[in-house]
């Protein structure tokens, strides 16, 4: 091969590295339960990154499996699972402090907590990327927060990062429509027994004024109304890049020069 060729290999290699890191970023996820302190629980955050077409759940419709396991059990993974099934990317953000914090118990995202985590997310050849999110409101039956793919958030338009700041209301929860809201078989419940199955459509709740008075276990004590009415703050939900090291594509770009250097010196 001719020292001609090779440089040219070099360079479109450098080329192909710095291509991939402006088409790859680690994000950060991170979500504010905003409730008060005898606020409303959130479970584990299904965080998805996707091309604008994956489809979590639509309102008027039958809750899927996975979208029923997150809004009965708090059954983050399985979403993930199906998002990356499909080709898309996500992962899940736990709680960190509080309830959840000692073997056993569920990472759950306690009133006042801030929860985040770090994702390598690969937006590919379209330069476009999206982000759309799930989490089970406790103590409930089957009530969540998250979005339906028309209001999924572009977080890369043509290759350009823009981030995002989501504000989460109680007007903003959903009903999943897969169990009546009794209060029974839940986590926290002292009372025990079996959930009834209600087979109805995900729909808007409006408020979360049913949950006042309901337990969040013996050591929380019970939920309390202020938290609950008409458009009050539930979470805050925040995706920011996490920069590269300052000099990389410069970096990248100079190892490359310096072979080409060193390639010359040695013809």
């Amino acid at each position: 091969m001719s020292n001609r060729s090779k440089i040219a290999g070099l360079m479109a290699a450098t080329t192909m590295l710095v291509a991939g890191a402006a088409n790859a970023a680690t994000l950060s996820v991170s979500i504010t339960n905003e409730q008060p302190a005898d606020g409303v629980f959130l479970t584990p955050l299904a965080s998805i990154f996707h091309d604008g077409n994956f489809d979590l759940f639509n309102a008027g419709e039958t809750a899927s499996q996975v979208v029923e396991g997150l809004a009965e059990e708090g059954a983050a993974g399985p979403v993930v699972a199906a998002a990356q099934a499909a080709g898309h990317q996500g992962g899940v953000v736990f709680g960190t402090g509080g309830f959840g914090s000692a073997p056993g118990q569920p990472p759950l995202i306690d009133p006042m907590e801030t929860a985040s985590a770090l994702f390598n997310v690969d937006f590919g050849a379209t330069d476009d990327l999206y982000f759309s999110f799930m989490s089970m409101i406790l103590p409930t039956n089957d009530a969540f927060i998250g979005n339906d793919n028309p209001t999924a958030y572009q977080i890369v338009d043509s290759g350009i990062f823009q981030g995002t700041s989501i504000s989460v209301y109680t007007n903003d929860a959903w009903d999943a429509g897969t169990e009546e809201n009794n209060f029974q078989g839940l986590p926290f419940s002292p009372n025990g027994g079996d959930a009834t199955d209600t087979n109805g459509v995900i729909a808007r709740l409006g408020n979360l004024l049913f949950v006042d008075g309901q337990t969040r276990g013996a050591e929380f004590g019970p939920v309390g109304p202020a938290g609950l009415g008409d458009a009050t703050l539930i979470a805050t939900i925040e995706v920011a890049a996490v920069p590269l090291p300052a000099g990389l594509p410069l970096m990248l770009a100079g190892l490359g020069a310096f072979g080409i250097a060193k390639r010359r010196k040695k013809a």
